[in-house]
């Protein structure tokens, strides 16, 4: 299955989906969810740290995206605000400033689409 956004044919709803890391950020939530409030940060940060560094060979690999502006919008500014959104409750200066990550994240979303296209 591709995730290669098609210019001619798909719609802006359809760009949007095919920017959002979706299984990688879902694998960060399970693993956020199993890990213990109490364990260190570094735990929580060495898991997200490996999934940043599968998110290319995934979209590359498995997904087959060969766009490079768009594996690098996936791998350098989607996935990294995902996985900040994720866990930012476990961190006292992400968590007073979660309303910045969360817009930002939003705009993330939305606007680059707007740019993949013809």
């Amino acid at each position: 299955m591709t995730t290669q956004i098609d210019r001619q044919n798909d719609s802006q709803i359809d760009k949007v989906v095919k920017l959002i890391p979706a299984e990688i950020a879902g694998a960060l939530l399970a693993i956020n969810g199993l890990v213990p409030d109490t364990a260190p940060e570094w735990v929580i940060l060495s898991f997200a740290a490996l999934l940043f560094l599968l998110t290319y060979f995934y979209l590359t690999k498995i997904r087959m995206m060969t766009d490079i502006y768009q594996v690098a919008f996936v791998c350098l500014i989607a996935y990294p605000l995902w996985a900040t959104n994720i866990i930012a409750f476990r961190f006292d200066l992400l968590f007073s400033h979660a309303y910045v990550i969360s817009c930002l994240l939003i705009v993330a979303s939305l606007v680059p689409p707007l740019i993949f296209r013809d």
